[in-house]
This record gives structure tokens, sequence and C-alpha cells, in this order.
């Protein structure tokens, strides 16, 4: 890790670059369902991330595609 500060980003690139690292994870043999402890060091903030695996009827899209439904 660096001291140097990252680009902010939109709620469409974080949605694209979490679907991006679950898929990683994925791959990885990580099993990413749970809840997840983590901590924000540029604003020493604490968050509990929890992921939940949803099925769907609907086709599938690529990882971190959101369309209307």
């Amino acid at each position: 890790m660096t001291d140097e500060k990252q680009p902010t980003l939109s709620e469409s690139t974080f949605r694209t670059e979490l679907a991006a690292l679950i898929g990683r994870a994925r791959a990885g043999d990580v099993d990413v369902k749970g809840g997840w402890e983590c901590r924000d060091i540029d604003a020493d903030s604490d968050y509990d991330v929890v992921i939940t695996e949803v099925r769907s009827n609907q086709p599938s899209r690529p990882i971190g595609e959101v369309g209307e439904e």
C-alpha cells in the first residue's frame, strides 16, 4: 500500500470494480458470501459488507453491467 490518494469513483465505476473483484475472488476459490469487515483508512471508518448470492430468472449479464428491470 502507498500513501498516494486514489482517484474518486462514480457509482457506476464502483459497481463495475466491485463485480470484477468478486469475480476474481471466486476464480481464486474464495467463498465471497457472508460478512466482511473492512476499514476505510483514509476516512478512519469501519464498514460491514454483506455479500449474498441472488439467483434470477433473467438472462445473465456481463459482470458489472447494470440494466433497468
